[in-house]
């Protein structure tokens, strides 16, 4: 569907009334749990687990303090374009939070705006009582309170936060940002640069469309915009030394919007999904970002531009060029890559005789004339069954999408590794907590369960998920 169809499409069936009674008719109180059994032979799959990333972290004594202000703003997206938006601390995204590996991190939230909100450190393991999704394991922050938040973080890496309330309006409306917490023992860049993409759906007067949650949203893809932005700016240009090395730290912040990045000028080598490091090198050129993935990617500034667009479905959005406006002296145009790996990150084939624990069907779960909700194995939130499993045992799950839409499955909490499609074997030679099933698609994932508590698992399409598309893992 092209974007002038979809748009009239919106403006037709859209109606944010009928979607909420919707959303709330499908809520009837909570289902069963359901418990996967620690299998105790599965000893080597959990040594390769441990080798690849650690269960704890050991405290630096170091605390960073944050205030971030949740309220209405107003955000210049082009010359001549304001919009009117929700934000941290009046910017879109909001502050970056820069940490080092073993910080605690502390941030004070002060809700100024006319909803409950609250936020979710997507990707960043936290105490589950910090996870921020009410209903589940937080109270909703509402208008005029404050929360403290509290945690350290225990992995490096590229991760974002974002609200976890009404999430298809308030990420829409702009209450994202980025944390991303450093490895003194990494190499240093001459420009590590966070690039917040996002898209928006502007009207025809250039203001913000509040039809949130539309009809043909909910049943399709998502709410894709007609705008695209970087870091809040459309198609920014940034000015780099020749010769200097380019680290970018690319987070899809889009309530549905898929972003492919290709990037004209240089080849740009991918070094950490999710945050976490890869295996090796990998090639990050067109490497496909669902709603809430990240991507690192290394390189070293030729003597040209580099011109970076979106194009995923061809549409061709303009992400970001980088301009070279001189000789830098700090890096070898030849050299090699400089980021440091995770060799020891198992194979997916270690896993590949475990079979399938538990299987999660992705499906609309009501006629198209009886409502909108998508869920899990027929069941929608909060009237799913909770599975649960036993801290530090590996498990393996099938994402099963018995419809025609897309559905990147978001794991709270928790890593795991993609090992395969279509019952074919799949060694992606990274971690994740986010994946992308295509229609008709059955992904196999192998997970190594940490931090007990209760976690949420749902469809980060912002419109699915306030249709019902979530449920829960407890760990225990």
């Amino acid at each position: 569907m092209t974007l002038p169809q979809r748009l009239s499409a919106l403006l037709i069936v859209g109606v944010v009334g009928i979607a909420a009674v919707l959303f709330l008719a499908g809520r009837s109180g909570p289902g069963s749990s359901t418990a996967l059994a620690l299998d105790s032979g599965r000893t080597a799959e959990v040594d390769a687990f441990a080798a690849a990333y650690p269960v704890s972290v050991q405290a630096s004594g170091v605390t960073r303090e944050f205030n971030l202000v949740a309220a209405p703003s107003r955000l210049e997206v082009a010359d001549g374009l304001d919009v009117e938006v929700w934000s941290y601390n009046g910017t879109v995204p909001g502050p970056e939070l820069r940490v080092e590996l073993g910080d605690t991190v502390v941030v004070a939230l002060d809700n100024q705006l006319p909803q409950a909100t609250s936020i979710h450190w997507h990707g960043v393991r936290v105490p589950n009582a910090m996870d921020g999704v009410p209903g589940v394991n937080q109270d909703p922050i509402a208008p005029g309170e404050s929360f403290r938040y509290e945690f350290t973080p225990k992995d490096a890496g590229t991760f974002w936060f974002h609200s976890h309330n009404r999430g298809s309006e308030q990420i829409e409306r702009g209450l994202y940002g980025s944390i991303v917490v450093v490895d003194p023992n990494e190499p240093v860049y001459d420009h590590d640069l966070v690039w917040m993409i996002d898209d928006w759906l502007l009207d025809g007067d250039g203001s913000l469309n509040e039809n949130f949650n539309a009809m043909h949203d909910i049943t399709h893809n998502g709410r894709w915009g007609n705008l695209v932005t970087v870091n809040g700016t459309v198609a920014p240009d940034v000015a780099i030394h020749s010769g200097d090395r380019v680290r970018v730290r690319m987070v899809n912040a889009a309530n549905a919007r898929v972003v492919a990045p290709v990037f004209d000028g240089v080849t740009p080598v991918g070094i950490a999904v999710d945050g976490m490091l890869a295996r090796e090198p990998f090639d990050g050129q067109g490497f496909e970002l669902a709603p809430g993935n990240r991507l690192d990617v290394e390189f070293v500034m030729p003597d040209g531009p580099v011109s970076v667009a979106e194009n995923f479905n061809g549409e061709g959005y303009q992400i970001a060029t980088l301009t070279p406006d001189e000789t830098g002296a700090s890096a070898d145009p030849s050299a090699g890559v400089d980021a440091p790996f995770n060799p020891a990150l198992p194979e997916s084939a270690i896993f590949a005789g475990l079979g399938i624990d538990h299987e999660y069907s992705l499906d609309f779960t009501s006629p198209m004339m009886m409502g909108a909700d998508w869920g899990f194995n027929g069941q929608t939130f909060d009237n799913t069954d909770t599975l649960t499993v036993d801290e530090g045992g590996v498990y393996t799950f099938r994402l099963r999408n018995d419809s025609q839409a897309l559905h990147p499955i978001h794991f709270h909490g928790q890593f795991f590794m993609v090992t395969g499609i279509d019952g074919q074997l799949v060694d992606e030679g990274h971690l994740r907590d986010t994946v992308l099933v295509y229609p008709g698609q059955a992904v196999d994932i192998a997970l190594r369960a940490t931090d007990a508590g209760l976690w949420a698992v749902h469809c980060h399409i912002q419109e699915h998920a306030e249709a019902g598309m979530m449920t829960l893992l407890e760990v225990t």
